[in-house]
């Protein structure tokens, strides 16, 4: 399908095939516009963000959880011991 513009042009005697190769020269496909190619590049962005995302947060269930959940075991532990110390060094019961 043809573009306003290529009619126009199209009008002023040029061939489709050479505004096809006109717009491949410049990095368009037949078809599509400088924002066609602006669209497909951000939707890759969003997609390897989206990638790097889901990455993060199975990382964060499966690395970063059991490391909280172990530290906070030691943590009390530590506390429980230290209280149980303090509580024998004042003769409390």
């Amino acid at each position: 399908m043809m573009e306003r513009w290529d009619w126009d042009r199209k009008a002023k005697g040029e061939s489709v095939d050479s505004l096809r190769l006109q717009r491949k020269r410049r990095g368009f496909f037949a078809g599509s516009g400088p924002s066609a190619v602006a669209g497909q590049s951000t939707l890759e962005y969003i997609l390897v963000l989206a990638a790097i995302l889901a990455a993060v947060i199975v990382g964060a269930n499966s690395l970063i959880k059991p490391a909280v959940t172990s530290t906070m075991e030691d943590s009390q532990s530590v506390i429980e011991t230290s209280t149980d110390r303090l509580k024998t060094g004042l003769g409390l019961p």
